[in-house]
């Protein structure tokens, strides 16, 4: 296994100070050899200052992923308190397990890769890696061979027929949640064939290895609640069921945003925060307290994880980064399409003021006796001209930021985009008006589409007249 000490020096608690963050340091254990992550990391100022346990685990894995800087050590250290974690039962019976919370740029995907390689060289040589769909079995390949691994070990439980059992007799399977959930009724009967039940089977009851919960937020839903979210998700419920189905399994918690709410924590029963030997006897319980404390009783949750050895929590740190403007000069084409949309703009404007005095909203000079029924047509038709103008913009910028971030690979440089608009509910609203045989190029995502939207939803057709209501205002209907 892998060298690994115990790190000399005074541990002393850091006093909060007035920084948001703070550089992060590995406290406890000493990687003879190992290097530093490529990127600084930082984790919050809170959380620095907490120390988490002692650990005299060592991870079986080859020298190479130290001497060959496979492996960075922070990425090490998360291995080794997995692997810690992972050596104590709860009071429960279930098999202790760990969240990493890790942020992008930290290496999530490699730290899963060794943890599973690890528990593979001690013999426990089937593993389940779950995240967000299908498509991202290639990651997981790239990140197992990046370690030096052998990517042709991981194979997709999608790929199981119905009716078969799983062949391989070691192995990752890997699989995205929706297929995990998949069922379908067996061909005469009056029950179920379930993804999940070939899963466990191939695995056994007694199953100890690795089962990887990536993306873990996408089980956030765990509970039943009242209001619009209702009932439990079925992702939720399938994560839950597997762990329960395999107490011994060695359980990892993979996600940047673990949990936004305290309750969408409630897929997380092998961290301890609940049940016998805590102050909470039931999750309910730990929910309806921890809620009531607000955002510091989370930060208190997310402090003892860490003293526990249960939660790591680091991210790129943004020190010494340099911001500059990056102008876009229009094209003469991008002037004619700009000029052309606002005369189309004027053109409806100019069309509904008219529809107004047609329908009998305002007069000739555009006067009306009810302002809100005025007010609340231009409410809409302004917001939807500031969303409009917005698309254009970002639309007509994309040629030089895509030029920009080229430039900067070419320099071994990492482009970060953020977007402050993503326009998902017009995608999801276009997506579901979509047929069996249309093609996902034929679909009208454009301004233009918001534009007639406006017209057709919005433009004045409805006939009013004015009326006098009880306290003797003069009003239109």
């Amino acid at each position: 296994g892998i060298e690994v000490e115990k790190k000399e020096g005074t541990l002393a608690s850091k006093e909060l100070g007035e920084s948001t963050f703070e550089e992060y340091e590995i406290k406890k254990v000493k990687i003879p050899g190992a290097k530093k992550h490529p990127a600084p990391l930082v984790e919050s100022a809170a959380m620095a200052a907490v120390e988490p346990p002692d650990v005299d685990y060592r991870p079986v894995l080859p020298q190479t992923v130290i001497t060959e800087g496979k492996l960075s050590e922070a990425q090490l250290e998360a291995v080794i308190y997995a692997g810690a974690a992972h050596k104590d039962m709860l009071p429960s019976g279930e098999r202790k397990g760990c969240l990493i919370g890790d942020g992008p740029g930290v290496g999530k995907g490699r730290i899963i890769a060794a943890i599973i390689w690890d528990n593979f060289n001690q013999g426990r040589r089937k593993a389940v890696w779950l995240s967000k769909n299908r498509p991202l079995i290639n990651d997981a390949k790239r990140d197992v061979k990046d370690i030096g691994w052998d990517p042709d070990l991981i194979f997709d439980l999608a790929d199981v027929k119905f009716g078969t059992d799983i062949k391989q007799k070691e192995g990752i399977c890997f699989a995205g949640y929706g297929t995990l959930r998949n069922k379908r009724k067996e061909t005469g009967k009056n029950s179920e064939e379930r993804r999940i039940d070939r899963l466990v089977k191939w695995l056994g009851e007694d199953f100890d290895g690795v089962i990887i919960f990536d993306e873990a937020h996408l089980m956030g839903n765990a509970l039943q609640t009242k209001g619009k979210r209702g009932k439990p998700s079925e992702t939720a419920l399938v994560g839950i069921e597997l762990q329960r189905r395999l107490p011994k399994a060695r359980i990892v918690y993979v996600s940047a945003t673990g949990a936004t709410e305290v309750e969408n924590l409630a897929y997380a029963e092998r961290l301890g925060l609940w049940g016998e030997g805590t102050s909470f006897p039931t999750k309910h319980v730990f929910f309806e307290q921890i809620k009531g404390g607000g955002i510091s009783a989370m930060e208190i949750v997310a402090r003892d994880m860490k003293a526990l050895g249960v939660y790591l929590a680091r991210t790129l740190s943004y020190h010494n980064v340099k911001y500059s403007r990056l102008e876009h000069p229009l094209t003469p084409e991008q002037k004619a399409i700009y000029n052309e949309l606002a005369e189309a703009w004027e053109i409806v404007l100019n069309n509904i003021e008219r529809a107004l005095q047609v329908v009998g909203v305002t007069d000739e000079r555009g006067r009306t006796p009810d302002r809100n029924a005025k007010s609340l047509l231009y409410k809409r038709i302004w917001g939807t001209n500031q969303r409009f103008w917005n698309q254009v913009i970002t639309a007509m910028q994309m040629p030089a930021a895509i030029k920009s971030a080229e430039e900067d690979l070419k320099k071994g440089c990492c482009p970060v985009f953020q977007f402050v608009n993503t326009y998902e509910s017009q995608l999801n609203q276009k997506l579901s008006e979509i047929q069996e045989d249309d093609l996902l190029e034929d679909l009208d995502l454009t301004p233009r589409e918001t534009l007639m939207q406006l017209v057709e939803k919005s433009f004045p057709i409805y006939q009013h007249e004015q009326y006098t209501d009880e306290e003797g205002n003069i009003k239109l209907r």
